[in-house]
């Protein structure tokens, strides 16, 4: 059996170093076709249904000053340029990140959204033989540091995202190709 490659796009490694011990571990994180089933046992909620919902809590706080204010940080080339930017007004960012940080963490199952990501996609990751530990061990089964880094949980979040619309433009393409078939 040959070992499992996934897109570098739907892929992320957190590199976790344990305070007691000082070994170093990379912690991969994978959105595959096995979260939606995950997510929703994990959750109750379809991960379409809950990133939607993030989506409209996150649209609450988007107006054209910070829609620019997007549009221009994600422009910029450099960490420099992102940091001028985000200079011009630190409360609108500070606003901003509130916010999407209270949408992440809305309560599904007893676990916030970045929890439940966090999770799944890092149960993805793993073989079959070591889901069912992990499953048991739910926020036992990653470090407190890694729950904790916003940035982070960010980019899982992106990833998830990421994965959904690739998925429905794959679903919507299949249900396209069934019905010319068809007909």
């Amino acid at each position: 059996m040959g070992i499992k490659r996934y897109p570098l796009r739907l892929a992320k490694t957190y590199r976790y170093k344990d305070p007691e011990t000082g070994e170093e571990d990379d912690l991969l994180f994978v959105a595959n076709g096995e979260l939606f089933p995950l997510f929703k046992s994990l959750s109750g909620v379809e991960l379409g249904d809950a990133l939607s919902d993030y989506k409209k809590d996150i649209l609450g706080v988007v107006n054209e000053k910070s829609a620019k204010m997007i549009a221009e940080f994600c422009a910029a080339e450099t960490e420099a340029a992102k940091f001028e930017i985000a200079k011009k007004d630190p409360k609108l960012i500070v606003s901003m990140l509130r916010a999407a940080q209270e949408a992440a963490t809305v309560e599904r199952a007893g676990f916030s959204l970045i929890e439940l990501l966090l999770i799944s996609t890092h149960i993805c990751a793993l073989p079959e033989s070591e889901r069912g530990d992990a499953l048991a061990a739910g926020l036992e089964l990653l470090p407190d540091e890694i729950y904790q880094d916003i940035s982070f949980a960010f980019e899982i979040l992106q990833l998830a995202v990421q994965f959904e619309d690739n998925a429905k433009k794959n679903s919507d393409f299949l249900r396209m190709a069934a019905r010319r078939q068809q007909s």
